[in-house]
């Protein structure tokens, strides 16, 4: 299994929401199989991960609900067929934004901050990639408590799709 960071793709349309001092990671695997669509991809990615990861985000939803920040349930990611997706749907608790044949981007607007992800598929890597722009300080802090997740549950993904 080989996940590791890398700069987000040239041909990746999440490149367009970034601002001067936004977040952005990009992880990438080279052994994700070609046989499920992008949409099937960033289904696998997204759902169906460890009880940690579910245990973690009814936490944060606990922790978040008296400011009014949204939440959802991670494991109602649906597993939808490619054909009856597109653009202004949802993907389980995320608002799909793009979707080609090669890339699928969802992600949230809220209070403390926007958040994008992106599933990319170039050749025969897969990229997973998050962009967030923080509001306010509200929304900094919120993304310093919440990194060090964010990464351990992004290679968490990209391997679950490796075993795919």
């Amino acid at each position: 299994m080989s996940v590791e960071a890398t700069r987000l793709p040239h041909g990746s349309r999440l490149s367009v929401f970034r601002r001067q001092k936004d977040f952005l990671d990009c992880y990438k695997s080279e052994n994700v199989s070609e046989k499920h669509s992008i949409r099937e991809a960033a289904t696998i990615a997204l759902a169906d991960g460890p009880d940690w990861v579910r245990k973690l985000m009814q936490l944060r939803n606990k922790l978040v609900a008296p400011f009014g920040l949204k939440s959802g349930d991670i494991q109602s990611l649906e597993r939808v067929p490619a054909q009856q997706s597109g653009v202004d749907d949802r993907l389980g608790i995320f608002r799909v934004y793009s979707q080609t044949d090669n890339e699928l981007i969802m992600g949230e607007d809220d209070k403390h901050l926007d958040f994008r992800i992106s599933v990319y598929r170039e050749s025969k890597s897969l990229y997973l990639a998050t962009w967030v722009h923080p509001h306010n300080i509200w929304g900094w802090g919120y993304l310093s408590l919440v990194l060090p997740f964010h990464k351990a549950i992004v290679r968490d993904s990209l391997m679950r799709l490796e075993e795919a």
